[in-house]
């Protein structure tokens, strides 16, 4: 018989399941019946839910941040505006994606009026 020791979370009365063993692939069915707190209080455990939601809630809050940083200033599928150019350089189409923000824009000169910091070229 295998002695391999597993942690699993969020499980509580009347969880139910048919599980493996990653060491030697036995099969098992593991059934909670009933739970008693040891240690901590109940208080104790909200308080520590009350954390860990705050740090997620605060980790979901950095990612939509960085997303909407990475976002491009251009649609796919969308035309770009006034069909690429720009009022420094009329007859240029081409956008640039600068690194230091991660976003397009006709020349750096369009980049610098829009955006809050000084433009930097790829290396």
């Amino acid at each position: 018989r295998c002695t391999k020791q597993v942690s699993i979370r969020n499980i509580g009365p009347g969880y139910r399941r048919r599980a493996e063993c990653t060491e030697c692939f036995e099969k098992f069915n593991l059934a909670v019946e009933g739970a008693d707190v040891l240690g901590q209080s109940v208080g104790q455990w909200r308080q520590v839910a009350r954390e860990e939601g705050e740090r997620l809630n605060a980790r979901r809050q950095l990612q939509d941040a960085r997303r909407h940083e990475r976002e491009l200033g251009i649609k796919v599928g969308q035309p770009l505006p006034d069909n690429g150019a720009c009022k420094h350089y009329q007859k240029s189409y081409r956008w640039f994606r600068f690194p230091c923000c991660g976003r397009a824009f006709p020349c750096d000169m369009c980049h610098d009026e829009q955006m809050d910091h000084v433009h930097e070229w790829a290396s």
